[in-house]
C-alpha cells in the first residue's frame, strides 16, 4: 500500500507513465556536450551553455522511467562502463513470475536505431517496437529477490520493459513466448495502451496485468543506485 501511495503522485498522461512538467532551465541530457547551442528550454534567444548547468547530481532515472547516461561528467565518455547497484533485493508481490530487461534508444522518445546509423528507425507506438526491442535488448535481467550490481553503458539512453510471466526466461527471446506479455514506460508502446510503469524518486514501480490491472504497482518495483 506503501507504494502504490508514494508512486501515485500524478495522473496518467495520454503518451507517458508519468506526468511531466515544464523546465525553466535546460537539463543535462539537452546540454550534453555542446557549449552555446539552442535548447528548447532555454530562455527565448539565450544560449544554454554546458558550464552553467550543475549536473552533478542530475536524476539518472527521468520521469518518463528512461535511464539518462549521457552525463559525461558523471559517467565519463561514452563507451565507459556504467555500473549500477541494486539499492535492495528486487521486490514483487505478484501471481506473475516476472522479469525485466532493458534496451538502448536514440533519445528521451523511446526511439529504437535498428541499423546503427544514430538515428531512431521505429517508435513507440509503430508496429515492430516490441520485436525491435527484443532484438536489440541489452544481456543485463533483472528478476525477483535479485541483489548485486548491473553494468549499463555510458553515452546511452536506456529504457526498462517488463516481460509479464516471462521469469523462467534466461536470456531476452526473439519472440514473445505464449502467455508471456511486454510493457513499456511509453503508454504508446503498450498493446493495451495501459500505464505500467510509476516512478517515485529513485524507484520504478510496475504493474504487470493487461490493461493496467489493481493500478498498485508492486508487481515489480527495483531502484539502481549509482556512484
Amino acid at each position: 500500500e506503501w507504494l502504490m501511495c508514494s508512486l501515485r503522485k500524478c495522473e496518467s498522461q495520454p503518451h507517458r507513465a508519468v506526468s511531466t512538467h515544464p523546465l525553466s532551465s535546460p537539463t543535462c541530457s539537452e546540454v550534453g556536450e555542446s557549449h552555446g547551442s539552442f535548447v528548447e528550454n532555454a530562455p527565448k534567444g539565450k544560449l544554454a551553455s554546458a558550464d552553467a548547468v550543475d549536473c552533478s547530481d542530475s536524476p539518472v532515472l527521468t520521469e518518463e522511467g528512461i535511464f539518462d547516461f549521457t552525463n559525461e561528467a558523471r559517467f565519463g565518455p561514452a563507451g565507459e562502463v556504467v555500473t549500477a547497484q541494486l539499492a535492495s533485493a528486487v521486490t514483487s508481490d505478484a501471481g506473475y513470475n516476472n522479469v525485466v530487461g532493458f534496451y538502448t534508444v536514440v533519445d528521451e522518445a523511446g526511439g529504437i536505431d535498428t541499423d546503427n546509423d544514430g538515428i531512431a528507425d521505429v517508435n513507440p507506438g509503430e508496429e515492430g517496437y516490441t520485436r525491435a526491442v527484443l532484438a536489440h535488448a541489452k544481456d543485463a535481467l533483472l528478476t525477483k529477490g535479485q541483489t548485486g550490481s548491473i553494468e549499463f553503458t555510458a553515452g546511452e539512453f536506456v529504457v526498462p520493459f517488463l516481460l509479464a510471466n516471462g521469469g523462467d526466461l534466461d536470456e531476452i527471446p526473439a519472440a514473445l513466448p505464449e502467455g508471456v506479455q511486454a510493457y513499456f514506460p511509453d503508454l504508446a508502446a503498450n498493446a493495451d495502451g495501459a500505464e505500467h510503469f510509476r516512478v517515485s524518486d529513485k524507484t520504478l514501480g510496475i504493474e504487470d496485468l493487461s490493461g493496467g490491472g489493481d493500478q498498485d504497482f508492486n508487481d515489480f518495483v527495483f531502484q539502481l543506485d549509482f556512484a
